[in-house]
């Protein structure tokens, strides 16, 4: 941590980690609030190249927007891909949108539209911007926050039009007294379905005292009355171990009768000066999208880049949907190796456990029994003077045990037991075993037969 990755003076107002790529890995990007410098990216390079983070500058951009206060990355044309809004103080750059061209590991982030240019009155000073379907529409809208104290904040709808990132109306928030505002979420306080707005600003330029506005769905200052279309409102918690427990970086999708259906939403921290997004996602769905029953399936990819599905998620519930990183830990003994070779200068046999998991373990190891219950076997096993059952962790009874990860989510372990005795009139079983999160996990006891000395496992 002393010696940082990158170092510079970026006065920077918004860093936002998201897979702008989509090959699974977080990537990070800083805005540059100087004039003439742009934003950076630093692109992750996955578990093949160490989760090295390699500074892209500006090659991702096409005419990279400048004074950035407040970003965020969202499916604005709803093909997968996060999109990138970005808030400015500096005109033209008021309001800039950028499409993700959606190639894989070298994607380009190409300037659709200064939003500016086509609705002046949006063309103030920001400190930052709000995104979400407000119209549940199926299509993500955007809201400004302007910076100036004669201006507004407006709301884009995006999509009236049936296709993504054309913004062909503005509402405005006339009963807001003029002054900036710097912050805000986006979030449906009253469990309705639709999205509520929650603004504040720092200080009233009559008042002198600071404000909030709280504004619900319908009301006459707000988004138009919403039709009664389904919409699907989750909750993502991670596991704490793979995934953070906020589940911030992980991407959901939702799906219906096989295709995908509506933008792709991610969970985010933070968006810049003041910027806030709600962690509960809440998708609305185009007209030609409704699903046809009253549930639908969703596909998350958590923030390490595993991905799960949940099957049969409810529609238009008041309260989100909660969906938990449940990945089940497991080991793999297909490939295990139990007997290695005879110790040329003891006698006795040196052991060796493979085994692989999906989750790294703490305290692994084997767990060794003699004539196990049930075995049927009476006599009085005693390998190398050890009790019958007794576990093989690291340093107990001369046993080593490596661990090497060989995959982005796969972990082996092997447990060398060098110069310990066989006796065939013994029944012998074993099981592996570690710790994650405090739980212990297992996989099934394996039992070797009648007087094998475990020569005749799997692998063997």
């Amino acid at each position: 941590m002393n010696d940082p990755l990158y170092q510079e003076s970026p006065n920077c107002f918004s860093v936002n980690w998201v897979d702008i790529d989509r090959n699974g890995t977080q990537d990070l990007f800083v805005s540059e609030w100087f004039s003439d410098r742009g934003p950076l990216v630093f692109v992750n390079g996955g578990f093949e190249n160490g989760y090295t983070l390699t500074k892209e500058a500006l090659g991702w951009f096409t005419d990279p927007p400048h004074a950035v206060v407040g970003a965020q990355f969202v499916d604005i044309d709803s093909d997968g891909y996060p999109d990138l809004v970005t808030a400015s103080e500096s005109a033209p750059d008021n309001l800039s949108l950028y499409i993700n061209d959606g190639s894989l590991y070298n994607p380009k982030l190409d300037l659709v539209a200064k939003v500016t240019s086509g609705m002046p009155e949006v063309g103030v000073p920001l400190n930052n911007l709000l995104t979400g379907d407000f119209d549940l529409n199926g299509f993500i809208d955007v809201m400004t926050l302007p910076g100036a104290y004669n201006r507004t904040p407006r709301l884009l709808f995006n999509g009236l039009s049936g296709v993504g990132g054309e913004f062909v109306r503005t509402q405005a928030f006339n009963s807001i007294q003029t002054g900036a505002l710097y912050g805000g979420v986006a979030n449906d306080w009253n469990d309705d379905g639709d999205i509520d707005l929650y603004l504040g600003r720092p200080e009233n330029p009559i008042s002198g005292f600071s404000e909030d506005f709280f504004f619900q769905t319908a009301t006459p200052d707000s988004v138009d009355a919403i039709p009664n279309v389904k919409f699907l409102k989750v909750r993502l918690v991670g596991n704490g171990v793979e995934s953070n427990t906020a589940a911030i970086g992980a991407r959901a999708e939702v799906w219906s009768q096989s295709q995908r259906i509506g933008p792709s939403q991610w969970v985010s921290g933070g968006d810049g000066r003041g910027g806030q997004r709600a962690r509960t996602l809440i998708f609305g769905f185009p007209l030609s999208q409704q699903p046809s029953g009253d549930q639908v399936d969703v596909l998350v990819m958590w923030p390490d880049g595993y991905e799960e599905t949940f099957w049969g998620v409810t529609l238009n519930g008041t309260a989100p949907e909660k969906l938990e990183d449940t990945r089940i830990a497991s080991i793999d003994l297909n490939s295990v190796i139990a007997y290695r070779n005879l110790n040329s200068s003891t006698g006795d046999l040196d052991w060796e456990f493979v085994f692989e998991t999906n989750r790294q373990l703490t305290t692994p190891g084997v767990e060794f029994n003699s004539n196990p219950v049930g075995s049927g076997n009476t006599i009085d096993c005693f390998c190398g003077q050890t009790p019958g059952l007794f576990s093989l962790t690291n340093g107990a009874y001369g046993a080593s045990v490596a661990e090497e990860q060989i995959g982005p989510w796969t972990w082996r372990y092997t447990v060398d037991w060098p110069g310990w005795c066989c006796d065939v009139s013994c029944d012998y079983e074993y099981r592996a075993f570690g710790m994650v999160g405090g739980s212990e996990i297992s996989h099934a006891v394996i039992p070797t037969g009648p007087k094998t000395c475990l020569k005749k496992l799997p692998g063997m």
